[in-house]
């Protein structure tokens, strides 16, 4: 990607759409220092973190989180961070997603069974690397 980068015209813009919390964060401003040194947010700004709240998409803010959180400069994004902070929530990028209502199922493997979950039972899922007792976790759109 950075060969590709530096021989694009500068013409090219390049966004970046991901989580508005911590780790979204922090990707971004990986790209951005790696590979894309124009990178641009996309979706990732406080109206459309605001919008998502509004639409209870939100996961509450660990307080391990939100230290990591108040110790970054999280530069292009510093305004979302400071409203991330202000909320003590954080938004997955898939939780945002305007056009679609989403149920989240994870089925087992072991057991063979079909369980409804909810967003913050998903988020600790991710957080906690629960992937190697799941086979999939499998998202529904109603």
């Amino acid at each position: 990607m950075q060969m590709l980068m530096k021989t694009a015209p500068e013409e090219i813009q390049c966004y970046h759409w991901g989580d508005m919390d911590y780790g979204g964060i922090q990707i971004f401003l990986y790209n951005e220092k790696n590979i894309f040194p124009n990178l641009i947010p996309w979706k990732m700004d406080v109206p459309s973190y605001k919008a998502a709240l509004e639409k209870e998409k939100g996961i509450k803010l660990c307080s391990k989180k939100q230290k990591k959180l108040e110790a970054l400069n999280a530069g292009k994004l510093e305004v979302l961070k400071q409203c991330i902070l202000e909320n003590k929530m954080e938004i997955e990028q898939e939780m945002s997603r305007s056009h679609r209502q989403s149920s989240y199922y994870i089925h087992s493997g072991k057991a063979n069974s079909i369980t409804k979950i909810d967003l913050n039972q998903l988020h600790l899922l991710r957080q906690r690397s629960f992937y190697g007792i799941l086979t999939r976790i499998v998202e529904l759109t109603i």
